[in-house]
């Protein structure tokens, strides 16, 4: 055989092997994502150990099992467990005198080093053609695997700890605007890779700046970082409330804001007495400047539900400014890309055989279709702070915002309200060992009324399943009526009809009134948001009712 059909031969049988590897992978991602469609299995609400915030009881009450446990059947199994990609390179063990062995390919370049440290501890780092640690693995004397995976800045993108009977955790990392870490979503899996849990801590983007010293104490709470607790439920994960002490809901019904209900010729009505205002301080905040046509706050509150609100709307509204685009960062990961392209480039021409030139070339691709991203969002990027500086100068709002309007906040504040009653009721529950069910999404679907604040950036097509745009988090949106056939043996990967009833007009952006298809279980994780907010929320107006007090009128 001559040299370059010899070469030929071997270039192809290395994009074989990656190309079998990868299209293994992303067959056994595909299974996992396969639901099998059962009747719900709701667990029940599990009470690990908190922190007690304003008002609250010293923690949860004792985690209880669920009264029908869910079968590994009947949940999704997610992905396999996380190893580091293999590289079809041959490489040569080299093994210094201090024991630790550094693998490296033809060329010389290291790809792979083992270091064993005191107890028995094996650190193994997995090294790119470009030079860069995709992957750092911690072998435990037992069993124990730690696997945290990098992306091009070296920053964590995901971290999976398996135990040596088969129960793992894997951690998923998330990064605001500026690059810090904005959320870590940990989910806990049993041995037969079942979901058992989630826990959430996300970073609180709303700061409240009002500085009012009550009774001599600074009575505002801004917590840097919240911790979210989920169950797995028929629809992904349900979000576990938290369980407040009574004292809590006799200062949220509180008569001083209302009068005995009054009854004439019908239902009681309760009636307002006192309303009290509040300086929230974000008209210097980015977020607020960058929303206010979308939405402002009441001048006056009527009452501490209608504070609640304000708050909820302005915790969306920072969550999106946290997460939206920003043009710096976006450039700072085109200039990454770049480099790792040019070093993927400069493997190739290193490389010594067939196999190492053919992973290196594919490594250069992938920098250069990730770099070609990157800039498409920088151009993005650019021009939507082009617009918002526009609109700034010349002292105009965006024409085409739907904003939040006066009835769609009355109605937000008549939900809060619901939610917090049916917390009352929950938490009535749990303290008198009941085993109240969790409010899961289905729930929220039996109200026609109901609104759904949406609370990430997800794509969505249109009622013919073509494209529709980009939701963002603090659009509304508000089922169709007519789907009661098709809700009642909804399952996770069900579409509902939802209509999008407020629309902040970003590039991309889904108008006002346009009718989508929403996946369940992308409900199920916009009405966690919103029960997770008010809990937040309701916190925040307990350590701060006596400042709402002295401003009543």
């Amino acid at each position: 055989m001559k040299p370059t059909q010899s070469r030929l031969l071997a270039a192809g049988l290395a994009w074989a092997v990656l190309a079998g590897f990868t299209g293994g992978r992303a067959a056994d991602q595909d299974k996992s994502k396969e639901k099998k469609k059962t009747a719900p299995t709701r667990p029940v609400p599990p009470q690990p150990p908190r922190p007690p915030g304003p008002g609250q009881t010293k923690g949860r009450e004792p985690i209880r099992p669920p009264v029908n446990p869910p079968t590994s059947t009947e949940v999704e199994k997610g992905k396999p467990p996380i190893e580091p990609t293999p590289t079809a390179v041959a490489l040569t063990e080299h093994k210094s005198s201090n024991g630790t062995v550094v693998k490296v390919a033809p060329s010389g370049a290291t790809r792979e080093r083992i270091e064993t440290k005191s107890g028995g501890v094996q650190h193994i780092q997995h090294i790119s053609p470009t030079g860069r640690v995709e992957a750092e693995v911690v072998k435990k004397s037992d069993g124990t695997r730690q696997t945290t995976q990098y992306d091009l800045g070296h920053r964590e993108k995901t971290t999976e700890i398996v135990h040596p009977n088969g129960a793992r955790q894997t951690t998923d990392v998330h990064y605001n605007r500026n690059g810090e870490v904005r959320a870590r979503e940990t989910i806990t899996r049993d041995v037969h890779g079942a979901p058992v849990s989630k826990t959430v801590e996300v970073k609180n983007n709303l700061v409240i700046h009002n500085t009012t010293i009550v009774n001599n104490n600074v009575t505002i709470v801004n917590r840097t970082r919240v911790v979210r607790e989920y169950r797995p439920c028929r629809y992904g994960f349900v979000y576990t409330p938290v369980v407040f002490a009574p004292a809590v809901y006799v200062g949220w019904y509180d008569p001083f804001w209302y009068a005995p209900p009054l009854v004439v010729g019908g239902p009681a009505i309760a009636i307002r007495t006192h309303s009290f205002t509040f300086a929230w301080g974000w008209s210097a905040d980015p977020w607020y400047a960058y929303h206010r046509a979308y939405w402002e706050p009441y001048p006056v509150y009527p009452g501490p539900s209608y504070w609640v609100t304000d708050w909820m709307v302005a915790s969306y509204l920072a969550d999106r400014y946290a997460v939206a685009v920003s043009v710096e960062q976006t450039r700072q990961e085109a200039v990454l890309a770049r480099e790792d392209a040019e070093k993927a480039k400069l493997a190739a021409q290193q490389a010594k055989d067939a196999a190492e030139i053919a992973e290196a070339k594919a490594a250069q691709a992938e920098a250069e279709a990730r770099a070609e991203r990157a800039e498409l969002r920088v151009a993005k990027a650019e021009g939507e702070q082009a617009r918002q500086k526009e609109f700034a100068a010349s002292g105009k709002t965006n024409p085409n915002v739907t904003p939040i309007d006066k009835d769609t906040k009355e109605a937000l504040n008549q939900q809060i309200e619901k939610t917090i009653a049916e917390k009352k009721m929950f938490a009535e529950q749990s303290t008198k060992g009941g085993t109240p069910v969790l409010p899961d999404v289905s729930q929220s679907l039996a109200d026609p009324t109901h609104i759904y604040p949406v609370s990430k950036t997800i794509s969505v097509i249109s009622k013919d399943d073509k494209p529709a745009g980009t939701l963002t988090a603090g659009d509304l949106l508000k089922a169709e009526p007519g789907q009661d056939a098709l809700l009642k043996d909804a399952t996770g990967t069900t579409f509902v009809m939802m209509r999008v009833m407020t629309s902040k007009a970003e590039e991309d952006s889904v108008p006002a009134g346009t009718v989508i298809k929403v996946p369940v279980k992308e409900l199920q994780d916009f009405d966690n948001d919103l029960r997770a907010k008010v809990d937040q929320g309701l916190e925040l107006a307990t350590a701060n009712k006596d400042k709402f007090k002295q401003s009543a009128q």
